[in-house]
């Protein structure tokens, strides 16, 4: 066997793992499911250990899984424009359940998680999809998803001192949560309907809060120095403000709830080969809560109680010819 690495392997498994499904895979990169079957078989058997579970039922039905190990990283982007930030590794792994594609009504499942080496930090996403086909010319989906996000130095500020900047990051804990509603309807050949609307609420709380002290360290409690319980107040300003030994840093309390809702519609007719009238219509609304509360029914009349920003736009494309 080749010592070299067999790179089209790796880059067609990498490519499962981000999509999540071998389907999705083999569209994306225009190769058929047994072209990236054999690929993945390949590296296993370089490998010696299985890296993709799939499975197609008798039913049609397919159950894709895999679990995955991310090594620690610097990660540049994690103070916005400071220093390279040391970011554990994780263990983690996805599962994802498809119905029968050949059935009208068709339903997938999508679960995935990961939890840091060290610290609290994980992550847990649930995510379904129910579409229908009704007769000929309608089709319907809803996708709920919700997930739950807990980063131990997430990026809060850098306010300036005397001797430059300095990197506050918190314990942040997050829940989203989002609806997304698709439906089309064809009238006739030359004049469809196509509705969309996507709903969200998230909201954030900061646990505990800290200072950057050395960027690159390997444990969390050598890279943050975490401020004393209590010794966070609020300053004159509104914001939030503690004594460091380089001196006082204030910085705006991070502590977030949000909610928006887009939607459109859009109408399509080809009054003529060749020529057809657009009419689109879209509403935009969002709406900033009390900070650190995820209530989804709370938050969801929130929104829609916030003013709308409603848009109207009509298009025509006329080929002039015989």
């Amino acid at each position: 066997m080749s010592a070299l690495p067999d790179l089209e392997a790796l880059a067609i498994f990498a490519k499962v793992v981000e999509r999540r499904s071998f389907a999705g895979a083999a569209a994306e990169l225009k190769l058929s499911k047994g072209t990236v079957s054999k690929a993945i078989g390949r590296l296993e058997t370089r490998l010696g250990a299985r890296l993709y579970g799939y499975a197609s039922l008798h039913n049609y039905w397919t159950v894709e899984g895999a679990i995955e190990r991310y090594a620690p990283i610097l990660s540049l982007p994690a103070l916005r424009g400071g220093p390279a930030l040391a970011t554990p590794g994780h263990n983690g792994g996805f599962l994802h359940v498809t119905s029968d594609s050949r059935r009208a009504v068709t339903a997938t499942l999508d679960m995935r998680g990961w939890r840091d080496d060290e610290g609290p930090g994980r992550q847990l996403s649930l995510m379904s999809a129910l579409s229908a086909r009704l007769g000929t010319g309608t089709q319907l989906s809803i996708a709920p998803s919700v997930s739950w996000w807990r980063n131990p130095q997430q990026f809060v500020a850098s306010p300036e001192i005397g001797d430059g900047a300095h990197h506050v990051v918190g314990d942040l804990l997050q829940s989203t949560a989002a609806l997304m509603l698709r439906a089309s309807y064809a009238m006739s050949s030359r004049l469809t309907l196509q509705l969309y609307a996507q709903p969200f609420v998230s909201a954030g709380e900061y646990r505990a809060l800290g200072e950057v002290v050395d960027a690159r360290a390997r444990r969390f409690d050598d890279r943050v120095r975490l401020f004393a319980p209590g010794s966070i107040g609020r300053a004159s300003s509104g914001e939030l403000e503690t004594t460091t030994p380089s001196g006082r840093l204030r910085f705006d309390r991070p502590d977030f709830s949000v909610a928006s809702l887009n939607a459109n519609a859009v109408l399509r007719w080809e009054y003529r080969p060749g020529s057809a009238l657009f009419v689109v219509w879209s509403q935009g609304r969002s709406f900033d809560g009390d900070p650190a509360r995820f209530d989804v029914a709370s938050q969801t009349h929130d929104l829609f109680s916030a003013p709308a920003t409603n848009v109207l736009l009509v298009k025509v494309s006329h080929w002039v010819g015989k």
